[in-house]
């Protein structure tokens, strides 16, 4: 178990897990409006065990990211809003082991032509994710990747 961006979606769900198209459907960035077709990319964080953040990131982010003593910052704690307003997180910008990471990779996904890392699992069985320069969770179109199998399934790509 790890801390990072997840990509989820719902199917066949019923009246009480139904997407809502009221709540910010104009964004699709909210749980409520995911669905088979519009996936949602939602920040997990894990601790990890090391050394909390003590310091702010050096970047612009929101208050839930700036360590105080109503709101350690633990290590493994993702930072969801390191990415200016209409751009998404494309890698984790985290708190490990008392340091935060030194960049936050972002991206307008409504500008760039982009695909999922989870579109690589429709291609065959045992892919679990890519990995390689310029290879996140969401990658420009014409990103050369490396496929990553999990294991006991061996392949290329």
């Amino acid at each position: 178990i790890y801390s990072g961006v997840f990509e989820v979606w719902s199917t066949d769900t019923d009246v009480n897990l139904d997407p809502s198209s009221l709540y910010l459907r104009h964004t699709g960035q909210h749980p409520c409006t995911m669905t088979s077709d519009n996936h949602v990319f939602l920040p997990v964080t894990v601790a990890d065990g090391g050394l909390d953040c003590l310091d702010p990131p050096s970047m612009d982010v929101g208050p839930e990211c700036i360590p105080s003593e109503d709101n350690p910052i633990i290590s493994g704690y993702v930072c969801s809003s390191a990415c200016p307003e209409g751009e998404v997180e494309v890698s984790v910008f985290q708190c490990q082991d008392g340091k935060w990471d030194t960049l936050a990779k972002c991206l307008n996904a409504h500008e760039t032509l982009t695909c999922s890392a989870s579109s690589s699992q429709d291609v065959g069985d045992g892919i679990i994710g890519i990995s390689g320069d310029g290879c996140d969770q969401l990658s420009a179109v014409n990103t050369t990747c490396e496929i990553v199998c999990a294991d006991g399934y061996w392949g290329y790509g």
